[in-house]
């Protein structure tokens, strides 16, 4: 268990038009799966493998019911609410620019659960050269959300969202989290887009060092209300 004080940044604003049949009142990242919110089923992993970390939550849409039901701790993790944006992932993640202390941070997903022990293996793989290293899926159905990696030998070669229809034997599905340089911010400054992933995109174009590291454990995204009916088994 790492008890250093790791920051990660949680997105959890998005408006989760997919499921607007239950989230016309309510935060796509509070929809319960086994009883628990799926946000709540993330922060456990989190908890599990960094202890006293500090969470970034970056809220935008419905945050009021995701600071009433965990306010600003779970178990010994300290909790944060970034300034509220509904304006992208990109500006999202700007607002949390003076929340960020330390040189590296890990980013993901609120609508996502992956195992802790994938955040620890981002953190070690992490080349200090590179801008970030992204968790990948060997998963072929890519969501319209998450981009489509093309990587080889670690490093990230292409990026494209939104994702294509044609996949190459050394391409891979973002699964939405990475571990990044805090350097991050100042590219986020100056590129005037709408998401996260189409940023990425254009700075592995423009020649940016990214790496990709493949996830060994099972995960879950939570696309459809199909989704929620998931077994987890952590």
């Amino acid at each position: 268990m790492v008890t250093q004080r790791h920051e990660i940044a949680v997105f959890c604003g998005g408006p989760g038009l997919r499921m607007s049949k239950l989230t016309l009142k309510k935060q796509k990242c509070m929809l319960k799966v086994k009883g628990k919110p799926i946000l709540e089923h993330l922060l456990e992993q989190i908890s599990g493998a960094f202890d006293s970390a500090k969470v970034i939550l970056l809220t935008g849409y419905h945050s009021n019911s995701i600071h009433k039901y965990f306010g600003e701790k779970y178990k010994r993790l300290k909790l944060e609410y970034a300034p509220e944006s509904k304006e992208g992932t990109r500006l999202s993640l700007l607002s949390a620019e003076g929340l960020v202390k330390n040189d590296n941070f890990l980013l993901t997903s609120g609508d996502i659960i992956v195992r802790g022990s994938e955040f620890l293996n981002l953190i070690n793989a992490k080349n200090y050269k590179s801008l970030g290293v992204m968790l990948l899926s060997k998963d072929r159905e890519i969501a319209p959300t998450h981009s489509q990696v093309t990587m080889k030998n670690c490093v990230v070669l292409k990026i494209k969202y939104p994702p294509g229809k044609l996949i190459f034997r050394d391409t891979y599905s973002s699964i939405g989290a990475g571990f990044y340089s805090r350097r991050l911010f100042n590219k986020l400054k100056k590129h005037d887009v709408f998401d996260t992933a189409e940023m990425l995109a254009q700075l592995v174009k423009e020649g940016e060092f990214l790496e990709g590291r493949i996830c060994a454990t099972p995960w879950f995204h939570f696309v459809s209300l199909e989704d929620l009916k998931v077994k987890i088994e952590f």
